[in-house]
C-alpha cells in the first residue's frame, strides 16, 4: 500500500503540471481579483478575491495535477499492470490519496504564491486595514495579528474542498473515460452538490462546509469540526466507489 501511494504522490506532485497548476491558481487569484489599494489591505483582498467566480477557475486548476490520471492509466491499460502487482483496494485508496492531497497542496502552494506575488509588487500594502471586520473562520488569528497563518488555514479549507472535487471527478471518469469533461467538471459538481445538500437539509449548503466566510452558530470550533468530519466521511465513500468500480471493470 506504501509503495502504491508513494509511486502515485511522486506522480502527482514531481510533474510540469503540479508547477503550472499552482502558477495557475496564484495568477488567477492575481489577475482577476482585486489589488491592494489604499482601501483594501492584503488580507482583506485576500477574502474578496475568494469569494469572487474566478476562484472556480482556481478549482479547475487544482484538479489538473492528478484528477484525470484514471483516465490516463486506463487509456494505457496501465491499471491493469499495477493491480496484477497488489490488490484493487491498495490501487484505488493510492489513487485517492493522491488525488486528494495533490488538489488540496496546488491550492495552498498557489495562495502562497499568490501571497509572494502581492508583497513583491505592492511592498508598502499592509496585512490588515484600521477597523477591518472579518468574522469568519480563522477570525482568531487576525486578532492575535498572525495574518499568514490566517490565510494559510482558509486556504487548507478550500483545498479540502478542491480535494474532495477531484475524487469526484475521478469517479466520474471511470464512467466516461474523457479528460476533457473530467477537468471541466469541478465547477458542475461543485454546484450540484450544493444544490442536493440544500434540497436535503432546506437551509444548509455543501458549499458553507468549506466557505471561510461561513461559521456554525458562530463557532468556529464547530465548524472546523464540521469540515473535518465531512471530509473524511466524504473521502471514504468516494475512494469506497472508485475501488468498487474498479473492480467491475476487471470483472472482480
Amino acid at each position: 500500500m506504501i509503495k502504491y501511494v508513494f509511486s502515485d504522490l511522486k506522480r502527482a506532485l514531481v510533474s510540469w503540471k503540479f508547477a503550472a497548476s499552482v502558477v495557475g491558481v496564484a495568477l488567477t487569484f492575481y489577475l482577476f481579483g482585486f489589488k491592494p489599494m489604499n482601501t483594501y489591505s492584503i488580507v482583506s483582498v485576500y477574502h474578496y478575491n475568494i469569494m469572487q467566480m474566478q476562484v472556480l477557475l482556481a478549482y479547475i486548476f487544482c484538479i489538473v495535477p492528478y484528477g484525470d490520471s484514471m483516465c490516463q492509466d486506463i487509456e494505457c491499460r496501465f491499471f491493469q499492470l499495477l493491480i496484477i502487482r497488489g490488490k484493487t483496494s491498495y490501487y484505488g485508496a493510492s489513487k485517492s490519496t493522491a488525488v486528494f492531497f495533490s488538489a488540496v497542496l496546488t491550492m495552498v502552494l498557489g495562495t502562497g504564491l499568490y501571497l509572494f506575488i502581492l508583497k513583491i509588487r505592492y511592498p508598502e500594502a499592509p496585512w490588515i486595514s484600521e477597523g477591518h471586520m472579518w468574522g469568519g473562520m480563522f477570525d482568531a488569528f487576525i486578532l492575535k495579528q498572525k495574518y499568514v497563518t490566517h490565510i494559510f488555514l482558509c486556504s487548507v479549507q478550500l483545498g479540502l474542498l478542491t480535494g474532495i472535487l477531484a475524487m469526484v471527478c475521478t469517479v466520474v471518469s471511470l464512467y466516461i473515460a474523457n479528460r476533457l469533461l473530467t477537468l471541466s467538471l469541478p465547477v458542475i459538481s461543485y454546484y450540484i452538490l450544493c444544490y442536493l445538500s440544500e434540497i436535503i437539509s432546506g437551509f444548509y449548503s455543501f458549499g458553507y462546509i468549506y466557505d471561510p466566510w461561513y461559521t456554525v452558530c458562530d463557532s468556529e470550533e464547530l465548524s472546523f469540526f464540521i469540515m473535518l468530519a465531512a471530509t473524511a466521511v466524504l473521502f471514504l465513500i468516494l475512494t469506497k466507489l472508485i475501488i468498487e468500480r474498479m473492480k467491475r471493470r476487471l470483472g472482480l
